[in-house]
């Protein structure tokens, strides 16, 4: 074990400070400036190492580390050359950002995630997202994103941080398959349209109804934020405006859940496209 020394099931931790430098990814700005992320939870980190995404470091607690649970944890970590350290579970806490952490936590790296994918010869799904600014909302349109096997889930400026710690719980691993891009929004929308893809507009007003329209080629889906939906500029750019079919009285959808149908359908149509 690297920085502690195994011992009938007890170590010495060693007296290291280093977990206190990542302690700033809690906040958007650090995460920003140093590229990374914190990645805890047994099941999440799992997915961040099956990912294949970089990890800088990882730090387990002292009561998981002589746990029956630790040693093919450590082993993995080992063969990967990830630096271990083993932390008390009082720094444990301080280094996570949940109320109980279960003893393990990665740093980890940021890949580059702002190239669009290129449009391909055949029809593809892509969902924009517009001032969506509540973590759950937005860690579930992730995993809904590769549910429905959409080519990337593109955010605008003004979107919660995908690497939030509430977005990424959210997210079930999602966020590790779906390609989700930042950048210049409007920019972006425009090269996709200029590439061939339409981009539908749902608004609860929309012009036609989802599913009595087909898809005839590659689609970027638009939805709108929870407060105020898609901006005039994002529906001036729409080539459709689409709306879910309701039968109640109720105003509006949750924008998770409106994605999720839209999604669904889209998904449907553009899978038989393909098949043809």
């Amino acid at each position: 074990m690297q920085n502690g020394e195994v011992v009938g099931k007890k170590f010495e931790v060693r007296l290291s400070q280093g977990w206190k430098q990542y302690t700033g990814l809690h906040k958007k700005r650090s995460r920003r400036e140093q590229g990374q992320f914190i990645a805890e939870g047994m099941r999440f980190c799992r997915e961040a190492l099956d990912s294949g995404w970089p990890v800088a470091a990882a730090f387990a607690g002292e009561g998981f580390a002589i746990s029956d649970k630790w040693e093919p944890w450590e082993s993995e970590l080992m063969a990967r050359e990830i630096p271990i350290t083993i932390i008390s579970d009082a720094n444990l806490r301080r280094l996570s950002q949940t109320e109980h952490p279960q003893g393990l936590v990665l740093i980890m790296e940021i890949p580059p995630r702002n190239i669009l994918p290129a449009a391909s010869g055949s029809p593809e799904l892509v969902i924009a997202l517009d001032g969506v600014r509540d973590p759950g909302n937005l860690g579930t349109l992730i995993r809904i994103a590769d549910w429905y096997g959409a080519a990337a889930l593109l955010l605008s400026q003004d979107c919660v941080d995908p690497f939030n710690d509430k977005v990424l719980r959210s997210s079930m691993g999602s966020i590790f398959r779906v390609p989700v891009l930042e950048g210049d929004f409007f920019q972006s929308l425009g090269e996709y349209a200029a590439a061939g893809f339409q981009l539908w507009a749902t608004v609860v007003d929309g012009t036609e109804i989802l599913d009595e329209v087909a898809p005839e080629g590659p689609v970027v889906l638009l939805l709108g934020g929870e407060t105020s939906g898609l901006s005039a500029e994002v529906l001036a750019m729409a080539h459709r405006s689409v709306r879910i079919r309701g039968y109640g009285a109720a105003e509006s959808l949750n924008v998770a859940v409106a994605g999720a149908v839209c999604a669904e359908r889209l998904a449907l149509q553009i899978h038989n496209m393909k098949q043809k």
